[in-house]
């Protein structure tokens, strides 16, 4: 029986390389973000505020979220934070802190664009349920 994929590599943005395998996406991200940025007429400098965002995380790890201006734990939320990307659209990536395979990783569970903040709440829903998801396909711990 052939194995389900849930997480890879993040595809978005594939002229910008990571030093490491530390960042992975959930299976339906990419796609999500190139449907929010595409035709936003925002892509460049969204891209340019997505790769900084992305070398912090993969360089700082953890200790990212000391950059309280792009970073944040969600508020009553285990293991769930949010990249803020500010600009002309409000764009916020979830992700979560995971090990598989005794690797910690990253995962970019979900992308949206925030217009209010019950946008939220529809926004964790599906992070947690990727969460569970990764979880269940693999042998993962989770981390705060």
């Amino acid at each position: 029986m052939g194995h389900r994929i849930i997480i890879t590599n993040i595809a978005y943005s594939s002229d910008f390389k990571l030093s490491t395998d530390y960042l992975k996406v959930h299976h339906k991200f990419n796609k999500e973000l190139e449907g929010i940025i595409e035709n936003s007429g925002y892509k460049d400098i969204f891209l340019n505020k997505y790769r900084k965002g992305l070398g912090f995380l993969d360089r700082l790890k953890t200790l990212c979220l000391e950059k309280k201006d792009l970073f944040e734990k969600l508020s009553g939320e285990e293991n769930i934070y949010c990249m803020r990307l500010k600009g002309q659209k409000n764009i916020r990536i979830l992700f979560s802190f995971v090990t598989i395979d005794k690797c910690d990783k990253a995962i970019l569970l979900h992308v949206f664009d925030e217009k209010n903040k019950s946008d939220y709440t529809k926004a964790i829903k599906i992070a947690k349920s990727r969460v569970d998801e990764i979880i269940k396909a693999h042998y993962v711990k989770g981390r705060n």
